[in-house]
């Protein structure tokens, strides 16, 4: 799971929040974890038999990659938004 949660994306998200908060009036930003079903799944996660998976999302904005699970989704949100798991 190291290479679907690390690396690019994480320093992709972290940007977008280290932008939030640095902005002239900071805003109260929503950091939550949303899943997706059926046809929302990516088609390379659906031909592996995944019918389900989870996203990272700040003020409507997905800023993680689609996690495969409720828990790993649950960690990423934590360390991003700084938010006990």
């Amino acid at each position: 799971m190291a290479t679907i949660e690390g690396g690019f994306c994480r320093r992709l998200a972290q940007a977008y929040i280290e932008r939030i908060e640095s902005a002239r009036f900071p805003a109260m930003f929503f950091c939550r974890v949303m899943s997706v079903i059926g046809s929302a799944v990516p088609e390379h996660l659906r031909d592996l038999g995944l019918l389900v998976c989870w996203y990272v999302v700040v003020d409507g904005e997905i800023v993680s990659p689609p996690l495969l699970s409720r828990n790993h989704a649950d960690r990423f949100r934590a360390e991003l938004c700084g938010l006990a798991a």
